[in-house]
């Protein structure tokens, strides 16, 4: 059985990418994927039971709000070597750092990034995805404005972006599509 995961900062208060997350991970448990969505900190609270009722994993790292907190990265890299899922997918900036330079330490087949903002951010961010863009092996914007600002603040790359809401993985022959969404790009 294939194996997702699903990286995203909490889900203790639940926002649109927070729900996109909830509705990827579900739509993958329904089609057969082994699923664990990985969130930084918090208990995951009602949004957590939902997704065990759905079949789906939950693992908090417990990370510190606000700080960079390197026992996080660590926790994540050693479940990565545990569970060894085949693709890794991130949301929202923090998740996507932690997943892209948890690249170099531990096994991840498929790295897939997706941006839920067309806000690009302050300096930080920039320079956050500008040294990482090499790592992932996709990413997503939800629309086409996101896919433009973070193209002008070369932030990503052409070849590595797609403006689709409905995301697909195809591993060994085998595709997986969450149950809802549709094409902007």
């Amino acid at each position: 059985m294939r194996h997702a995961a699903i990286a995203i900062p909490g889900l203790d208060r639940i926002g649109g990418a927070e729900r996109q997350a909830m509705l990827l991970a579900k739509g993958l448990r329904m089609r057969g994927w082994r699923v664990t969505v990985v969130a930084l900190s918090g208990s995951g609270g009602s949004a957590a039971a939902e997704l065990r009722d759905a079949g789906v994993a939950f693992l908090s790292l417990r990370m510190r709000k606000g700080l960079a907190d390197p026992r996080g990265w660590i926790r994540l890299n050693l479940w990565l070597w545990r569970a060894r899922p085949d693709v890794i997918h991130s949301h929202l900036p923090h998740a996507s750092w932690l997943v892209r330079w948890s690249r170099l330490a531990a096994p991840a087949t498929v790295v897939v990034d997706t941006l839920h903002s067309s806000y690009a951010g302050r300096l930080g961010r920039k320079i956050g995805y500008l040294c990482s863009r090499w790592l992932p092996d996709h990413v997503t914007a939800v629309s086409r404005a996101t896919a433009a600002s973070h193209l002008a603040a070369r932030m990503v790359s052409t070849d590595s972006l797609s403006c689709k809401t409905e995301l697909t993985w195809t591993l060994g022959g085998r595709t997986a599509r969450p149950k809802r969404g549709r094409d902007t790009g």
